[in-house]
């Protein structure tokens, strides 16, 4: 079950040590969970948790407070509709912070550059 493409390049790039992976759908999270676990292994793989975000309720329910490394499959961004697609960027970039990667806020908001 290995893909190619984007979908690969991140599952091979996801931390060790845990990450939270963003799929659109139900069909979506049992491919990733199935190519995680093939490309990176058990060990790896229980460490990843894979969860659907459709709309604002999923949106604040996953990732309200959450701090660590999140990954968001390529595909969610397609299939979502724009306003989901803000919040969840607003979102991200608030756990970048919160998870010391934007320390300067330069790398979390580009505009600001």
């Amino acid at each position: 079950m290995i893909g190619s493409g984007k979908t690969l390049r991140m599952v091979e790039a996801l931390p060790n040590e845990g990450a939270l992976v963003i799929v659109h759908c139900a069909s979506m999270r049992r491919y990733m969970r199935q190519m995680i676990f093939d490309v990176r292994g058990a060990s790896v793989a229980e460490r990843i948790d894979v969860r659907i975000i459709q709309n604002r309720s999923d949106a604040e329910r996953v990732l309200m407070g959450l701090r660590g490394s999140v990954e968001v499959d390529h595909a969610w961004w397609e299939y979502s509709c724009r306003d989901l697609r803000d919040l969840v960027s607003q979102m991200l970039q608030a756990i970048a912070v919160a998870s010391h990667k934007g320390a300067d806020r330069r790398e979390v908001w580009p505009e600001n550059q």
